[in-house]
C-alpha cells in the first residue's frame, strides 16, 4: 500500500516531466487526455500510467512513421 501511495505524482511533477506548463496538464487531464483522479481538490497521477501512456504513445508514434516511409512515390 505504501508503494502505491510512492507511486503517484502532483500536477507539477508531470508538468515538469513533460516539460510544459501546469495549465496545460491540467487541461488535458480535463479533456481526459491524462489519466488521474482527484484527492480533495488536487489532481494526483498514477506514475506507472503516466509511463504507459507515453510508451503507448511512442509505439503509436513508431507505427504511423513506418507506415509513412512504406508509401512508394
Amino acid at each position: 500500500m505504501i508503494e502505491e501511495l510512492d507511486d503517484l505524482m502532483t500536477l507539477r511533477q508531470v508538468a515538469d516531466y513533460f516539460k510544459v506548463s501546469e495549465i496545460t496538464i491540467h487541461r488535458l487531464t480535463q479533456k481526459g487526455a491524462i489519466p488521474a483522479f482527484k484527492i480533495g481538490r488536487q489532481w494526483r497521477y498514477n506514475r506507472t500510467h503516466i509511463m504507459q501512456m507515453v510508451q503507448n504513445r511512442s509505439k503509436l508514434a513508431i507505427k504511423k512513421t513506418n507506415s509513412i516511409n512504406q508509401v512508394a512515390f
